[in-house]
């Protein structure tokens, strides 16, 4: 048996390993515990599906004041709907003809309106709500401009 220092074999007790060393190393390694043939250990968990991340509101979430806001910031979900409200709405705008200002105006006025309804909400039904109500107008609207542009 060869000599091993006393600092190596105190963290040897303390690992749990072996405190003898081979005598040669043609002998192999020492008895005791140690890594497992692959065999025997087990195989590693499928790694784990990343969480879809909110997609950020169309608003700071920053600057969230409201509940109604706040709620969005939170939920993926919400934050989605709030997309589409955005993306609607702007759809609806860019459908505008320049000869439609008071159209415009009015569209504005609507999604004012629609802000104010939003933030009376304090659960996420009310909101999915109100945005399902928004973007199926915006959409409508949206559609029979692209309709009267042909």
């Amino acid at each position: 048996m060869r000599y091993i220092p006393g600092s190596l074999l105190a963290f040897c007790i303390v690992a749990g390993l072996s405190a003898t060393a081979p005598a040669d190393p043609v002998d192999g390694p020492a008895p005791g515990p140690g890594p497992a043939p692959a065999a025997e250990q087990p195989a590693p968990p499928p790694p784990a599906k990343p969480k879809p991340k909110p997609r950020p509101a169309s608003f700071e979430c920053r600057d969230a004041f409201e509940e109604s806001e706040k709620l969005i910031c939170k939920s993926f979900e919400l934050a989605k709907l709030d997309q589409q409200m955005f993306r609607a709405y702007n759809d609806y705008m860019d459908s505008l003809g320049p000869d439609q200002g008071l159209t415009a105006q009015s569209a504005e006025l609507a999604q004012r309106r629609f802000l104010i309804d939003r933030s009376k909400c304090y659960d996420a039904d009310c909101i999915r709500s109100v945005y399902g109500e928004r973007i199926r107008v915006l959409r409508s609207q949206h559609n029979t401009n692209m309709g009267l542009r042909r």
